[in-house]
C-alpha cells in the first residue's frame, strides 16, 4: 500500500494491508481462488515471480473481527500450501 504524504495515518486499522509469501505456484492459486469467498477484500496484487499475495480490505473489515482474523489464518495457512482447516 502507497501512503502518500497527505495521507492521515490510520493507527486504528492494522488490519488493512495483508501480504502472503506463498509456498508454491499452487499455493499461490489456492490462496487466490479463496480470495473469492470474501466479501472485504478491495483489491488484490499478485507477484508471481516471488510467489507473494498482496490485499488490501475493505472499511468494512477495519476492526479486527474474529471472522475477519479466522479468515485471515485460513488465507494464511493456504498460502503456505497447508489445509484450511486445522
Amino acid at each position: 500500500m502507497i501512503r502518500r504524504s497527505a495521507d492521515r495515518p490510520d493507527f486504528l486499522a492494522p488490519f488493512l494491508h495483508h501480504e502472503f509469501s506463498c509456498a508454491s505456484r499452487g499455493a499461490l492459486v489456492a490462496a487466490y481462488t479463496a480470495l473469492s469467498d470474501a466479501p472485504w477484500v478491495e483489491s488484490c496484487c499478485v507477484d508471481l515471480p516471488r510467489l507473494r499475495l498482496a490485499l488490501r480490505l475493505s472499511a468494512a473489515a477495519r476492526r479486527p473481527m474474529t471472522s475477519t482474523a479466522e479468515w485471515l489464518r485460513r488465507i494464511e495457512r493456504i498460502a503456505q500450501g497447508l489445509s484450511a482447516q486445522r
